[in-house]
C-alpha cells in the first residue's frame, strides 16, 4: 500500500525586521517591512526612508506570514498590525515610514504575540547570515544588477 505524504508549500510572503550597527548605534532605528523576496530586500537597503546612512545591514529576523494572509491587501495588514503594536508600546516611528526607534528585545516580543496570534507562522533561520557574507553577497547582487535597480 503507497502512502503519500503532503508537503507544505514554501513560504511566499515574509515580515523582517533590519538594521545596521549604525543604525542601533544611533538610536536602535529598526525597520519592519514586509517582502517576497528579504535577501534582494537588504540589498537595497539604502532606498527608501532610511533615516540614517546604511553601514552593513543585516536581518534581526524574518517571519513566514501564515498562508491565509495571501494577497498583498492581507500582507500589508500583517504588517500594519506589527506596526501598530509597536507604536502602541511607546515605539516612535520616524516620519512616515516602517522606522521605529525600538530595542530588539520589543521586536522579538512583539513578533511572539503575532505568531500566537496566528499572524506570523514561525521565523525563518533560512536568513540567519554572517554580517560580512550578506554585505558581500550584496555588493555582488548590486555589481551584476546595476541597471536593474530602481531606486
Amino acid at each position: 500500500m503507497a502512502t503519500t505524504t503532503s508537503t507544505a508549500a514554501a513560504p511566499s510572503h515574509f515580515i523582517y525586521a533590519m538594521t545596521s550597527q549604525a543604525d542601533l548605534a544611533l538610536g536602535n532605528f529598526i525597520k519592519v517591512g514586509y517582502s517576497q523576496n528579504p535577501r534582494k530586500r537588504l540589498c537595497d537597503y539604502q532606498t527608501g526612508r532610511n533615516p540614517l546612512p546604511a553601514h552593513t545591514p543585516y536581518f534581526i529576523a524574518v517571519w513566514s506570514v501564515t498562508a491565509r494572509f495571501d494577497t498583498k491587501e492581507d500582507i500589508r495588514a500583517a504588517e500594519k498590525s506589527f506596526h501598530d503594536t509597536l507604536r502602541n508600546i511607546g515605539c516612535k516611528s520616524y516620519p512616515h515610514s516602517e522606522w521605529f526607534s525600538a530595542t530588539v528585545e520589543q521586536i522579538h516580543a512583539i513578533a511572539a504575540v503575532l505568531m500566537r496570534g496566528g499572524t506570523l507562522l514561525r521565523e525563518e533561520k533560512s536568513f540567519e547570515i554572517p554580517v560580512e557574507e550578506m554585505f558581500m553577497r550584496c555588493e555582488s547582487y548590486r555589481n551584476a544588477h546595476e541597471n536593474d535597480m530602481q531606486y
